[in-house]
């Protein structure tokens, strides 16, 4: 203690907030309630010192006392709280300077969780109470708001109903704008806390209120609460009450109001039932996508964001959720004219809800009404193509076999050489779980290419993200049983229409149903399907449509053969390479192969190798060895293993590799 003392009169500021820093470690050591109430001295001594660092460090540290205290063991809940009650009453005294007031009060919120409920009852209450009636402080009362926001559910439906609703009716008419805002932010956790009957009962009718406020910053606050109030309105009254209650917010004479109806209108539609929805929300839902960008400011620059598109783009699939997949073709053109948007960031949002909608309307809607979109996101800023290339694999599931061939280009295109590293970063990802899509041939043919590719990649962080996935390609060449076949479970297809080609994809077309393949193109999935031309059917059992077949399937085998020898080959050439960064790959392969590939498999082209690599020159490859004999030290196939035993054991001998933690 000569040492705090010291630290605590000391006239540097510095040694004053350095004993702070110090306090809590002071805790850990010394778990004693004694001990912890003569720092709380220490704490009320320095509350009053003129440095705002210093009492800001106090207010910092409250919680975490508090916390320590409540660990105690063997110590009464009445001593412990009455030592809160003394951190707290030092906390409250800071909520009252201005220049510390908002992180003290950050921290009184951060307390209440760790409080007892007959603590909050005894001594809480009596805190909010006297906020709630300072006529003389401002502040004080706007902070009122969020402490019932967060002490509604911890006290309680009944508590709430006699404690909180009490200081909100009385709040809600107060003389200062601020204050009557705050509680409209504090009405959506509080309607959470009583349910349905007692929201509509109690504080529907304050609510309504407070949207007919006479400030437009209050009427805005209502407007962005509504969706959340109306989710714990009773059916009846969400559709005879807070819709004209919507629709006279949405013609406020504010503009900021409007803006704000506009951006919570998709969100507040959601909350009516399926079937439920009425015309005139969802008109004006659809009018959205045809809205112009509202001015956000008198500046006339008219390259704002257009805000209200924005949210009307990333509420999209709830709205669709809302009225029924069978109702697409009403929302069908508000798609496309959201598509069509110039703003990017409306179509970016547009490119990272893709895979949700694509799921929504399954197999057959998604290829007869959204390829196009698919495509234009492609060939999109790279803002906006990252939406789509993020779930890439996720959006292929969806689509049939034969259409999700046609996107296997996307992989050559984003593989050139000075191409946007962070979207073959997001590739990489994928790659792995892109192989479980496809054939056999069809991986070995398209996507190994630009696997062995990336994982030579100059960029680090690219090579990194692929080991996983390329250790899960290596696994689909080399399978040791039949892979299951590929389910893919999608919502039940929409009504369709006969499709007509569209001009904004022109990857795509229709296969004709009247055409057929060639003999040739029908014995080699791999040959050229661009040529449908009208052919007459053959006979199997033709002598030259067999030959033809066992060529093109010997052809089509010595293909695969020369792909898994590739593969093979470049695994041999890692551990072997010149280059440092090559050899690091190859140890990181060696810890996810382990548990992918068959121990037959990675024994002769990774564990032999690696053991290769013990006495590398290189710190930085040896390191890497350490780290995947570690792991693989601790399989139970390989926990025994003499050969692993002993380079570990020779390895960790080494002071450059004993250094490092490995993990």
């Amino acid at each position: 203690m000569n040492h705090v003392t010291k630290y605590m009169n000391s006239k540097l500021v510095t040694h004053r907030i350095a004993l702070l820093r110090e306090i809590p470690d002071y805790y850990v050591k010394n778990r004693s309630l004694e001990y912890y109430k003569q720092f709380g001295i220490v704490l009320k001594y320095l509350v009053g010192d003129v440095e705002p660092l210093v009492r800001q460090g106090i207010a910092e540290l409250v919680p975490l006392l508090v916390a320590y205290c409540n660990e105690l063991v063997g110590v009464e809940d009445a001593l412990k709280d009455e030592f809160t009650e003394s951190i707290l009453a030092t906390l409250t005294y800071l909520m009252k300077d201005k220049q510390v007031r908002e992180r003290a009060f950050l921290s009184f919120l951060e307390i209440l969780p760790k409080l007892r409920l007959k603590f909050i009852e005894e001594k809480i209450f009596s805190i909010v109470e006297t906020f709630a009636n300072d006529q003389e402080d401002e502040d004080s009362r706007v902070e009122v708001g969020p402490m019932l926001a967060v002490l509604s559910p911890l006290i309680g439906k009944q508590l709430t109903l006699s404690f909180s609703i009490r200081i909100i009716k009385q709040l809600a008419t107060d003389t200062m704008f601020r204050v009557r805002k705050s509680i409209v932010n504090t009405l959506v956790p509080i309607a959470k806390v009583l349910g349905e009957e007692e929201v509509d009962n109690v504080l529907l009718p304050v609510f309504v209120g407070l949207c007919g406020d006479e400030v437009w910053g209050v009427r805005k606050a209502s407007c962005e609460a509504l969706p959340g109030i109306s989710g714990w309105v009773e059916k009846e009254k969400r559709k005879g009450m807070l819709l004209p209650l919507y629709e006279k917010l949405a013609e406020d004479k504010s503009r900021w109001v409007k803006n704000a109806a506009g951006e919570v209108l998709s969100p507040f539609l959601c909350t009516f039932p399926k079937g439920g929805v009425p015309e005139n929300l969802l008109n004006a839902y659809k009018a959205m996508a045809t809205s112009e960008p509202k001015k956000l400011d008198d500046s006339g620059d008219p390259n704002e964001d257009p805000l209200t598109i924005i949210a009307t783009a990333f509420n999209f699939p709830g709205v669709l959720i809302t009225i029924g997949v069978e109702r697409w073709a009403e929302l069908k053109e508000t798609y496309q004219l959201l598509l069509k948007n110039p703003h990017w960031k409306v179509r970016r949002t547009l490119s990272f809800s893709f895979q949700a909608v694509s799921e929504l309307l399954g197999t057959r809607g998604t290829e007869e009404h959204l390829l196009p979109a698919l495509d234009l996101f492609l060939h999109d800023l790279d803002e906006v193509k990252v939406g789509v290339l993020s779930v890439f694999v996720k959006v292929l599931r969806v689509l049939s076999p034969d259409v999700r061939k046609n996107y296997l280009t996307v992989l050559e295109e984003l593989n050139k050489p000075k191409g946007n590293w962070r979207f073959r970063k997001i590739i990489a990802k994928q790659l792995g779980d892109l192989s479980e899509l496809f054939s056999i041939e069809t991986v070995a043919l398209h996507i190994l290419p630009v696997a062995l590719k990336l994982q030579l990649d100059p960029v680090a962080s690219v090579r990194k993200a692929l080991i996983p996935q390329f250790c899960k390609i290596i696994r689909n060449l080399f399978p040791t049983t039949p892979s299951p076949s590929i389910t893919v479970k999608v919502a039940s297809p929409i009504p369709t229409s006969p499709r007509t080609p569209s001009s904004l994809s022109p990857m795509h077309s229709s296969p004709s149903p009247r055409l057929s393949l060639s003999p040739e193109a029908a014995a080699n999935p791999l040959s050229d399907r661009g040529n449908l031309t009208p052919t007459r059917r053959l006979s199997p059992s033709t002598p030259g449509v067999r030959s033809r077949a066992v060529s093109a399937s010997k052809h089509q085998q010595q293909m695969l053969d020369d792909k898994k020898d590739e593969t093979l080959n470049f695994l041999k050439s890692l551990p072997k390479s010149s280059i440092y960064n090559h050899r690091t790959v190859f140890c990181y392969l060696s810890c996810y192969a382990m548990n992918i590939l068959e121990k037959k498999f990675f024994e002769e082209h990774f564990l032999i190798p690696l053991l290769c690599l013990v006495d590398d020159t290189v710190i930085s490859v040896r390191w890497a060895v350490a780290q995947a004999l570690s792991k693989i030290s601790e399989n139970e196939m390989y926990s025994a293993d003499e050969r692993v035993k002993a380079a570990l054991q020779s390895m960790m001998s080494q002071k450059d590799i004993s250094s490092f933690k490995l993990s």
